[in-house]
C-alpha cells in the first residue's frame, strides 16, 4: 500500500519517525524553517513529494504549516508519525488510523480521509499541548476524552488542511504505552515505529 501521490506533503514531528522513508527516496532539495522545521523536496519511484519536519507540539506545527508557500500546487496532507497508546489492546509498534481525532483546547471534531487498508483503526486520537508520562495524565485522557490513543500534532495537521481544503490522511505508529515508562518505550520502539510507518507510506 502507498498513501504518496505525486504533490503529497507528508507531514511529521522527528526526523526520527522518518528515518526509513528518507532512507528510500531521493533529496532534490531542502529548506531549513529553523533547527527543527524543514521542508524536504524528494522524489520516490519517480514521484515527487514533500516530507515536511514540524518539530514536536501544536504551535510549531501550526507555524510550519503556515510557512509553507502557496506555489506549491499541494495534492493533499498525510501526518504520519508516533502517537502514545491508551488501550490495554493498542501495543507499541502496531499502526493504527483514528477515525476521529480531537484537540484539549478546541471542541471541533476532526475527521480524516479513510484509508482503505487493513490497518486497525481506533476511534479517537486527543491531541494535546503537553504530554505528561504519568498514570494521572493517562488516566484523565481516558475519562475526559475516552481517548484511544494521544499525539502533539494531528488535529493541528487536519484543521489546517480543512481550512485550506485539502484532503488529509492521518496514519500513526504507537512507540509507548502512556505513563511513567513512556520515555523509555520510546527509545525502545522507535527504530521499529519508523520501520513500520515506512512500509505503509511507501
Amino acid at each position: 500500500m502507498t498513501l504518496i501521490l505525486p504533490q503529497t506533503v507528508l507531514v511529521f514531528a522527528l526526523k526520527g519517525e522518518m528515518r526509513d522513508v528518507f532512507r528510500k527516496v531521493e533529496v532534490k532539495s531542502h529548506h531549513s524553517l529553523s533547527k527543527r522545521k524543514h521542508l524536504y523536496q524528494v522524489i520516490w519511484q519517480e514521484i515527487p513529494f514533500y516530507l515536511l519536519q514540524t518539530g514536536i507540539g501544536p504551535a510549531s506545527v501550526q507555524q510550519t504549516l503556515d510557512a509553507l508557500l502557496p506555489d506549491m500546487n499541494i495534492s493533499q496532507i498525510v501526518n504520519a508519525g508516533t502517537c502514545g497508546s491508551l488501550r490495554e489492546d493498542v501495543f507499541p509498534r502496531d499502526l493504527v488510523v483514528p477515525e476521529q481525532v480531537i484537540s484539549q483546547w478546541d471542541k471541533t471534531i476532526q475527521k480524516s480521509t479513510n484509508i482503505s487498508s487493513d490497518i486497525q483503526t481506533v476511534n479517537t486520537c486527543i491531541t494535546v499541548g503537553n504530554s505528561e508520562n504519568t498514570h494521572e495524565f493517562r488516566s484523565h485522557l481516558i475519562r475526559q476524552f475516552k481517548a484511544d490513543i494521544v499525539d502533539m500534532e494531528a488535529w493541528v495537521v487536519l484543521n489546517w488542511a480543512g481550512k485550506h481544503g485539502f484532503p488529509a490522511y492521518v496514519l500513526k505508529c504507537v512507540s509507548d504505552r502512556v505513563g511513567p515508562q513512556s520515555q523509555s518505550d520510546v527509545k525502545q520502539h522507535m527504530s521499529a515505529c519508523s520501520k513500520q510507518l515506512a512500509k505503509a507510506l511507501l
